[in-house]
């Protein structure tokens, strides 16, 4: 997973790309209200539909994000930290490949189109659906299933 954060993205301005550099997801947001933003799927940003993750206050909370309603067009509007604390989780999927991307509002600041959104955004790199981050113990389970089986081997060896 690889994660980044935006800083004073202009209402209605450029689609970003959010990713790990060979895998996206595309982002458009605009205003609705000084602190509310509508967010939109692939009929505005090519390739990548749209969902919001309803009471969720932590990435780690997105087990599968394949389960999301997505819209082609829209969804909002949604709320920035203010409103709603940590801020409303954004999730996009592309079309194309099935990665998933999920921003975090964390701030819509300023007036109509004056308005600028700032947020933190997290990319799936292995193509899953899920934000939760693999226990340590598992990362450790093949080394000691190598050595334990190593062990065995070697325990019939006689020198």
């Amino acid at each position: 997973m690889v994660t980044g954060s935006i800083t004073n993205w202009e209402e209605s301005g450029q689609v970003l790309t959010i990713g790990d550099g060979v895998h996206h997801v595309r982002v458009w947001w605009s205003v609705n209200t000084y602190d509310r933003g509508w967010f939109y799927g692939s009929t505005f940003t090519q390739d990548s539909d749209v969902a919001l993750a309803e009471g969720v206050t932590n990435i780690t909370q997105i087990e599968n994000a394949a389960t999301y309603i997505y819209s082609a067009t829209h969804i909002g509007p949604c709320m920035d930290a203010d409103l709603n604390p940590p801020g409303d989780f954004i999730v996009w999927k592309n079309n194309a490949t099935g990665h998933f991307g999920v921003l975090r509002i964390d701030n819509i600041h300023g007036s109509g189109t004056d308005s600028l959104l700032d947020a933190t955004w997290w990319f799936q790199t292995d193509g899953t659906g899920s934000f939760v981050p693999a226990p340590a113990s598992w990362v450790a389970l093949p080394l000691f299933a190598i050595c334990g089986v190593r062990r065995r081997a070697d325990a019939g060896k006689v020198d």
